[in-house]
């Protein structure tokens, strides 16, 4: 399983979590990404692209900090769109 596909399905687990509070989500989120972008920056060492793929995701974890931080009750909206949108990433930086 590629590091791409275990952020996706554990994305996909918060995502569907209802035992989890919204805030809860929020900094599970937070860690997934930022064990994601930290791969991906070690990677972008090597490639460009890769490069730019991890600076799109440190403005995604600090954009989910800031949702999280200061509108709560937009969390799981917020992961919703994340889940596609992550994807539209991979495609364009992958």
């Amino acid at each position: 399983m590629t590091h791409s596909t275990l952020h996706a399905t554990r994305l996909d687990e918060l995502k569907t979590a209802k035992d989890i509070k919204p805030l809860d989500k929020a900094e599970a989120l937070a860690r997934l990404s930022d064990a994601y972008q930290k791969t991906v920056k070690a990677a972008g060492q090597s490639d460009p692209k890769l490069s730019r793929l991890a600076i799109a995701m440190d403005v995604l974890q600090k954009l989910m900090t800031f949702i999280s931080s200061d509108y709560p009750q937009y969390v799981q909206m917020f992961m919703e769109i994340l889940q596609p949108f992550g994807e539209e990433l991979a495609r364009e930086f992958g």
